[in-house]
């Protein structure tokens, strides 16, 4: 079992076998002895250096991390020895004329008039700068100018060759030993002087003309420009990853503490989701440790992509990725698992009626108040939502969600109804849970006193209980809705549409057309809608539109038709009205036809 050795080769970190870092040892060793002559030599190393970073980091794929012999002999293969490059030019240009690179985009500041654009697009596609330059010029003059957005663009996201080794890319050069010592050294003014006599015509016409100045003071603007565009881009960019970092931060704290709440740590409780909804207790550590694995993972490595992205760290670890990966894939099955199980015990729904008729009060009026405080001391309510509030005392769970409306009783009783609602896995486990609800309320003389809560023993499962209220008012008999009863109260229908929150306070009586606050200063009944048609063809219609519905009279050549409409369509066609005795009418352009079979 050989030992690893971590090194740092051109800004990465690698794990390098012991046997395979001393032969790279050596190699490095030799090429510094090399160039030790040379102009630029810590220049020249340093990209051999990150050539050798890339080839290693290609050759490290899937789940290989540590650099061995083989990966060190690729790369003195490719790179070759110094001591090869005694023997002369002649092999370096037969190795250059049998192995290529590949053409990298750069912009070339050594062959520029403002930048090096065209130059480095030259390089990369093969062609000489000077037609690029032109094609550019007669491509902006027909598209508007808008090239030179393109060329801005270019002109920010595209690096400059800097180094002999991005130089070389940038031509399509093979970057080695030798090729790098050709460019640096001797062999550098023959590289330059591949250009054409086109070129070489176009930059004396530069310099004798006056160009090159002009272009000298073009390209110091741009630099300041391009230098002010990057600086801002970057602050962008970090200003962007500190709030998303900041956000992601956020949000795994706040998964965190619903993590804690699932088990009721640290004084945190969320028991809808602990004991009240799973089946099991390793359901509910299953349904954890999934809802961490789907949405914490992703988070977590957000938070680790920000960071490596705003303090520049080259550091990649494929395994971890692999692994996270990995797990992400398994908390979701396993989140698909423990959703079916608990979905499944939602599958049926069933309602549980109760009517219940309250004692006569003295007076012929109820009031209606709402116990505002917990059932058990021992509840510690949570509103979470204006609607919506749990809580639970480790044993029973108390869940806010009454509601309360007021309606029109058929007889001369005050009467409650009640209808309990619940899910479950049968018909009859449904059942069972709407009757489980446990809720509580008390009459004394005219004044009822709800509770605000419903009370889910602890041998009942959550299963979306729910439970509805409608007390039934006598026509003639009066309700009065005390500002308590707000949170419990929805949507009562009166005469003169008025918002629940508005009828608080008030005292409200029953006619045979709904709720009417009598001597309520501010609120008026609502007036009686009416519509009248009449045609050339002596037929007439009389639309009246009110609390009780719509009525229809129809006046059809001295006949008379009266009809309460139960259903209204509208269309390019006609209006097409349906009575509650399934009367059918039709009105359009050619008239009425009344059906009444």
């Amino acid at each position: 079992m050989n030992k690893t050795i971590t090194v740092n080769i051109g800004g990465l970190v690698f794990h390098v076998d012991e046997n395979a870092y001393e032969k790279l040892k050596q190699y490095l060793h030799s090429i510094r002895k090399y160039f030790t002559a040379e102009d630029g030599r810590d220049e020249i190393v340093q990209d051999i250096e990150s050539r050798i970073a890339e080839m290693f980091q290609e050759r490290l794929k899937d789940l290989k991390q540590v650099v061995v012999m083989e990966d060190v002999d690729h790369v003195i293969g490719v790179m070759g020895r110094p001591e090869q490059f005694a023997e002369g030019a002649e092999a370096f240009e037969s190795e250059k004329r049998t192995r290529t690179g590949s053409r990298r985009l750069y912009r070339d500041t050594d062959d520029k008039i403002i930048s090096g654009v065209c130059s480095g697009l030259g390089h990369y596609i093969g062609l000489d700068p000077v037609w690029v330059r032109l094609l550019f010029v007669l491509v902006t003059l027909f598209s508007g100018g808008f090239l030179i957005v393109a060329y801005l663009i270019l002109l920010v996201i595209v690096p400059k060759a800097a180094s002999p080794a991005e130089k070389l890319e940038m031509k399509g050069e093979p970057v080695t030993i030798e090729s790098l010592k050709k460019y640096t050294g001797e062999g550098y003014d023959g590289i330059k002087n591949k250009f054409s006599d086109l070129s070489e015509d176009a930059k004396e016409f530069g310099r004798s003309s006056g160009v090159r100045k002009a272009g000298g003071v073009i390209e110091r603007f741009f630099e300041v420009v391009i230098d002010v565009i990057g600086w801002l881009l970057k602050a962008f960019i970090i200003f962007i990853g500190v709030v998303l970092l900041i956000t992601a931060i956020g949000m795994l704290l706040a998964f965190v503490v619903s993590l804690l709440g699932i088990f009721g740590v640290a004084g945190i409780t969320l028991p809808m989701f602990a004991n009240d909804l799973f089946l099991s207790s390793g359901q509910q550590v299953m349904g954890t440790i999934a809802l961490f694995l789907v949405f914490a993972l992703p988070v977590l490595f957000l938070v680790s992509l920000i960071i490596k992205a705003i303090f520049k760290i080259p550091y990649s670890n494929k395994i971890i990725g692999l692994s996270t990966l990995i797990l992400w894939i398994v908390g979701l099955i396993m989140l698909a698992i423990v959703s079916i199980g608990v979905g499944s015990e939602f599958n049926h729904d069933k309602k549980v009626v109760n009517q219940i008729v309250l004692s006569e009060p003295e007076s012929n009026f109820q009031t209606l108040t709402l116990e505002g405080a917990p059932i058990s001391d021992d509840l510690n309510i949570v509103n979470m939502f204006e609607s919506f509030s749990v809580s639970s005392d480790g044993e029973s769970i108390a869940w806010g969600d009454v509601d309360m409306d007021v309606e029109v009783s058929q007889d001369d009783r005050f009467q409650l109804i009640q209808t309990k609602s619940s899910n479950g896995a049968t018909l009859k486990e449904a059942i069972n849970n709407a009757n489980a609800i446990n809720y509580s309320f008390s009459v004394e003389d005219s004044t009822v006193t709800f509770d605000q809560y419903f009370i889910i023993p602890p041998s009942t499962k959550y299963r979306g209980q729910e439970l509805d209220m409608t007390l039934l008012v006598p026509v003639g008999k009066s309700i009065y809705l005390d500002p308590s009863v707000r949170d419990v109260i929805y949507d009562i229908d009166n005469v003169t549409n008025t918002y629940d929150g508005d009828m608080m306070g008030k005292t409200w009586t029953m006619t045979e057309e709904g709720l009417e606050c009598i001597g309520c200063i501010g609120i008026e009944k609502k007036k009686e809608e009416r519509i009248i048609f009449n045609n050339d063809d002596g037929e007439n219609v009389d639309v009246r539109i009110g609390k009780g519905g719509v009525h229809i009279n129809i006046d059809e050549n001295g006949e008379s038709h009266d009809i309460d409409a139960k259903t209204i369509d509208i269309s390019e066609d006609g209006v097409y009205i349906r009575g509650e005795n399934n009367e059918e009418i039709k009105i359009n352009k050619d008239g009425i036809k009344i059906n009444k079979d």
